[in-house]
């Protein structure tokens, strides 16, 4: 539309004067500069609000990231929240199961208590039933005894009155029989008593009426009041006992109410600590079971170096055969030079063999000597377990404990000196025997290379006085290692005997040692039993230690 109207004006103003035409123009320049301008202010605006734009996209976006943040910290919060939660409810959850144990336990306490209270009140309404009866029978047979107490009071003043009157009538009547001179006529005293007594009997026994036996009503309300005032003071003591013994009642079951508490606790507490003592023992099976591969893998090493050892040495004197043998064919050592490399390299093959021999040795050495310091644990460990065991038997036997099985005594269990010291000289004489056969063999091996080269020297001599000289110089050799070979063999036998008495000694201190404690032991609770002094016995202990010492 802008544009035919634009075109339509442009042709309009064609016919028009040029005055009109440059109006024209700065009209449209101005719209033109006016639309410009508020173009650019809209592209500023635009410019403005894209900057403000993105400010708040920044600040969104800032705060979507401190919102997310937040979230996430909500979320972990939240799941922090659960797992309170969640462990709040099952410590709670196992509270309410034990409460609710608690309360099946207090219930059925209740009604345990309800039960026997009831059964208790019954006895008790049985009990106040006989107690009414009885008191009632009390009552009648307390009156009819206070009746019968009085009448038989009543009579026996009466009969002592009798008594009277009657030792009055007969000592009367023997004064008239003296009187008389006895005449038969006057009566007999004795019919007389006998009449007299017979009469007293009649009337005592017809004295007695049924309402004084049974007694009047006075008497029976004084008892009834009596027992009456007795019942009240033993109901009020029951009373107070139920008062003072229902707070004790409350304190117990409060206590009762803390020590299932403390039960719960320490079973739960058990109940841990014995898995924990599981996981321990797993893991001690485990260890143990590791040790024991590694010891099996360390033993098969030690037989596998055992092995190569051997098969080095061997390989050594199968290489220093070869040498000798070769040099004593004659095929070898053109010259002196030759001869002195090879000889450097014979000996330097020795000492690798005496290096791997000592090696070995020192093996040996050590093992015996493990072997030995294992005996030692074992021999303290008996010696411990005796005395455990004797404390034990001492213990049952001043107890009076019969019934159980003892077991042998002590000196059946005893380990005999000869045992163990069988088994030290034979781990020794193995070690010996297998240290003098390593030695002799390296010692054939020095003899054997050395006439070897001597051999080889004397074939390169010319003439008869070399045969004679060469010979003479081969006995010389032969004799002096042969003295040396004695020597070192003799050497040897001394040392490994000086060992052998130097581990007897130290093994035979350390049993002294080792024993002297629980003869200390023994003789110190012999001296208690004997009742001898403490000083004494530190004298005698004291003169037994330098005298073993010595």
């Amino acid at each position: 539309m802008d544009a035919a109207e634009h075109v339509h004006s442009y042709k309009h103003t064609l016919n028009l004067d040029p005055s009109f035409f440059q109006l024209i123009l700065k009209d449209q320049n101005e719209r033109l500069q006016h639309r410009l301008e508020s173009l650019t202010g809209k592209f500023g605006n635009l410019s403005n609000t894209k900057t403000d734009l993105s400010q708040q996209l920044l600040a969104s976006e800032e705060e979507k990231l401190k919102v997310s943040q937040s979230l996430v910290e909500m979320q972990i919060e939240n799941n922090k929240i659960k797992e309170d939660a969640e462990a709040t409810k099952f410590e709670l959850t196992n509270k309410i199961i034990t409460l609710e144990n608690q309360l099946l336990e207090a219930e059925t306490e209740r009604d345990r208590h309800l039960k026997g209270a009831k059964n208790a009140k019954e006895k008790l309404a049985d009990m106040e039933k006989d107690r009414k009866d009885l008191a009632d029978e009390y009552v009648g047979l307390k009156s009819n005894y206070s009746a019968l107490s009085k009448e038989h009071t009543r009579e026996v003043a009466r009969n002592e009155e009798l008594a009277i009157e009657l030792l009055k009538s007969t000592a009367l009547m023997r004064q008239v029989r003296v009187l008389t001179n006895g005449d038969t006529t006057v009566g007999d005293p004795n019919a007389e008593i006998a009449r007299i007594k017979a009469l007293v009997a009649k009337n005592s026994n017809g004295r007695i009426r049924v309402d004084q036996i049974i007694g009047d009503q006075s008497d029976r309300d004084r008892t009834a009041e009596n027992i009456l005032s007795r019942n009240r003071f033993y109901e009020n003591e029951i009373s107070r006992l139920k008062k003072d013994k229902g707070n004790d009642t409350e304190r117990l079951e409060g206590r009762l109410t803390n020590i299932y508490k403390e039960l719960t606790q320490a079973r739960n507490l058990a109940r841990e600590r014995q898995h924990q003592v599981s996981e321990l023992n797993a893991k001690l099976i485990i260890l143990r079971g590791e040790n024991e591969s590694i010891q099996t893998q360390l033993n098969r090493m030690q037989h596998k170096v055992k092995d190569i050892g051997e098969d080095y040495r061997a390989r050594l004197v199968k290489y220093i055969e070869d040498i000798s043998e070769y040099v004593d064919k004659g095929s070898g050592v053109p010259n002196a030079a030759t001869e002195a490399r090879l000889r450097e390299y014979t000996h330097s093959m020795l000492k690798d063999i005496r290096r791997s021999h000592r090696d070995r040795e020192n093996q040996l050495s050590q093992a015996a000597q493990n072997y030995k310091h294992r005996l030692q644990n074992i021999l303290r460990k008996f010696e411990e377990v005796l005395i455990a065991y004797r404390n034990m038997r001492q213990l049952c036997e001043a107890r009076g404990i019969s019934e159980a099985d003892m077991g042998p005594d002590e000196h059946h269990l005893n380990l005999s000196d000869a045992d163990i010291q069988s088994a030290h000289l034979k781990e020794i004489g193995r070690l010996k025997a297998e240290l003098s056969n390593m030695r002799s063999d390296s010692e054939s091996h020095k003899i054997r290379v050395s006439c070897g080269f001597s051999k080889r020297f004397d074939n390169n001599k010319d003439g008869p006085s070399s045969d004679s000289w060469g010979s003479l110089r081969k006995q010389m050799r032969e004799f002096t290692l042969n003295t040396q070979q004695g020597l070192e063999q003799e050497r040897a036998r001394l040392l490994s005997e000086n060992n052998v008495l130097k581990e007897q000694l130290r093994e035979s201190q350390d049993y002294i040692d080792n024993h002297l404690v629980r003869y200390k032991e023994e003789i110190l609770r012999l001296r208690r039993m004997c009742g001898i002094q403490e000083d004494a016995v530190l004298l005698s202990d004291s003169a037994t230690h330098t005298v073993i010492r010595r």
